[in-house]
């Protein structure tokens, strides 16, 4: 899997290297930030992937890409997905948009909220659960 983000990166990097020149990407026209959609696309997927597995480290991935490098990419490409949704409607021809299959749900990550999980702990009533477990084995 490792390789795969690699090779995913690499590929990214042969359309663009730094998050910065994605804006000069808008002068080359949409086939260009459509090339650059694609390519983060893919790194996004196999990241989404490869974060959940302990051994993962950025630090393993740092000579292709930071985290930082990696945040600044994530910006750009919803730039880019905006932009090109805002053209096509605003020059009213087909969109391209929808020929790239867009995942920004990839962006998204589920982060867990431990205060959030420790308030639900503390106001579960385990008294209660224990008198109810009790209360229906004496009825059977």
């Amino acid at each position: 899997m490792a390789e795969n983000f690699r090779q995913a990166i690499e590929k990214l990097h042969d359309i663009i290297n730094q998050p910065k020149d994605v804006d000069n990407l808008y002068n080359k026209g949409e086939d260009y930030i459509s090339d650059f959609i694609k390519a983060f696309r893919d790194v996004l997927r196999i990241y989404n992937k490869i974060r959940v597995y302990d051994e993962f480290a950025w630090e393993e991935f740092s000579l292709d890409l930071t985290a930082q490098q990696y945040e600044s990419f994530q910006s750009k490409y919803r730039e880019a997905v905006e932009y090109l949704e805002r053209e096509s409607k605003n020059n009213k021809k087909i969109s391209i948009v929808d020929d790239l299959d867009f995942e920004l749900a990839l962006i998204q990550q589920d982060d867990i909220d431990v205060s959030y999980i420790m308030g639900l702990i503390q106001n579960i009533d385990f008294m209660s659960t224990v008198d109810d477990i009790i209360d229906h084995s004496e009825k059977n």
